[in-house]
């Protein structure tokens, strides 16, 4: 008999499966989880003026969408995390960002 190797399900694949969204809406819905909470009013706003202000972590979770282990996972974070961030003190200051903690928890719920 020949055994056929499956490739472990990626990430997107588990989350769009778990929350029953299109592939194509991942990027959004997975963005929206993870954006800090009590900025989230201040980052809808600023999502819908100026979407580019996000593209640093939209770009991340088109990163992490692909990743089939949590190692790879955290790889992932950690160059976010460690990568320096040239937008505005004060924005920084009121958390207008995602949450490394809230996406650590999402990766470890999709991947473990």
């Amino acid at each position: 008999m020949i055994e056929i190797a499956t490739q472990p399900a990626s990430l997107q694949q588990r989350f769009c499966d778990a929350t029953k969204c299109n592939p194509e809406d991942f990027r959004q819905k997975f963005f929206w989880k993870t954006v800090f909470r009590r900025s989230f009013p201040l980052s809808i706003l600023i999502y819908w003026i100026n979407r580019g202000y996000f593209s640093r972590e939209l770009q991340l979770i088109e990163n992490l969408a692909n990743c089939t282990r949590f190692e790879q996972f955290i790889a992932q974070v950690d160059y976010y995390r460690n990568e320096p961030d040239q937008r505005s003190a004060i924005l920084q200051w009121l958390s207008v960002r995602i949450s490394s903690r809230r996406l650590i928890r999402l990766g470890r719920r999709f991947l473990r």
